[in-house]
């Protein structure tokens, strides 16, 4: 065999396999990242509602009011917000619903928005706790919730609360702080408070 022969076998080899492994990369592009726990699409996963064990006494359905009615003005004026909220998209997610957002009168960066989550239960924040190094199952009003956040809520100046109202609703309460709040206000506790001062308000589930 000749030299000039050998090389160029030794070409197409190498060449096949180079070939190869672009293929199988492509192949592979297809796959779909796993969804987090805030994500819509766990609604429908083995966490969904309908493997919720959890107990909701007296059911609300928060889809029949607009998101800016979560809060009702007198609420959101004691908390030290605007009365009126403006609808935004979601800042936890985008592919999560919009959010209803009050801020503070000085526009000083404190903010509260609420999001009302159609087709989830809570059970699936209780079955995906060790995703968040923050997290406490809580009760507010007589309704499960949990505090819920990937990193310390204390040291980043922010909290994500979430409320069952029913088996297939929950209802996300996010505290962002200012500057000058952040390690001075618990903001776990502000966003508690919006949901205890908001619940009562809610319809009724039929």
């Amino acid at each position: 065999m000749s030299m000039e022969s050998g090389s160029r076998r030794s070409f197409i080899a190498i060449g096949g396999t180079v070939l190869s492994a672009v293929l199988a990369a492509c192949g592979g592009s297809g796959a779909q990242p796993s969804p987090e726990p805030g994500d819509p699409s766990m609604a429908g996963s083995s966490t969904s509602q309908d493997s919720s064990t959890v107990e909701i006494a007296n059911p609300k359905d928060v889809t029949a009011i607009d998101v800016c009615d979560l809060l009702p003005d007198s609420a959101a004026s004691s908390l030290g917000m605007k009365p009126e909220g403006e609808r935004k998209s979601n800042g936890l997610k985008e592919s999560l619903p919009d959010a209803c957002v009050w801020e503070d009168p000085d526009d000083g960066g404190s903010k509260i928005s609420l999001t009302a989550i159609d087709g989830r239960s809570i059970q699936v924040y209780y079955d995906n706790r060790s995703t968040y190094q923050d997290f406490e199952k809580i009760n507010v009003e007589g309704y499960p919730a949990v505090r819920a956040n990937k990193i310390s809520s204390e040291n980043l100046g922010s909290c994500n609360i979430f409320l069952g109202v029913n088996q297939k609703q929950v209802v996300m309460t996010r505290v962002r702080l200012n500057n000058e709040e952040t390690g001075a206000v618990n903001p776990c506790d502000r966003a508690k408070r919006a949901l205890e001062l908001s619940v009562s308000s809610w319809p009724d589930a039929e």
